[in-house]
């Protein structure tokens, strides 16, 4: 069984700090999510081939879907699952749209719930979960 490591928002400055870091553990693959499809594949250019690029946007029920569908065909040892993905916007609250309201509660609070689901029963004694809090929190 292949052990795996999961980071969301793969691409950003801190998820590309954790595909760093991460990338030294003994594991045969690092699923790195993100949006945006060069940018996966700049991490597949620099980290090799232990990167396997999910673009998928987490704030919509097709990208989960997608890890989900990924995680049931290959049966992996979920070893580490970093959610790192976050999206926050900085303004009065009457300056929001309630899409923009969703979007960021989907991004920041549901998709870490569901990934959790889906991935526990992947994980076994001493794997790891780490949940980044957005500073739009503060």
């Amino acid at each position: 069984m292949k052990k795996i490591a999961i980071i969301t928002g793969a691409t950003g400055g801190i998820g590309n700090e954790f595909v760093r870091q991460i990338s030294g553990y003994e594991l045969d693959e690092i699923w790195a999510i993100g949006r945006n499809e060069t940018k996966l594949k700049g991490l597949c250019d620099t980290y090799g081939e232990k990167i396997v690029p999910v673009e998928a946007d987490l704030s919509e029920r097709n990208g989960i879907e997608k890890v989900e569908r990924m995680l049931a065909q290959q049966q992996p040892e979920v070893r580490f699952l970093i959610h790192n993905a976050g999206i926050a916007k900085m303004a009065a609250c009457r300056d929001f749209t309630q899409e923009e309201i969703i979007r960021t509660i989907d991004v920041n609070c549901k998709a870490p719930v569901l990934l959790c689901n889906l991935c526990i029963p992947y994980m076994k004694s001493g794997s790891n979960i780490l949940n980044i809090a957005s500073a739009s929190a503060f």
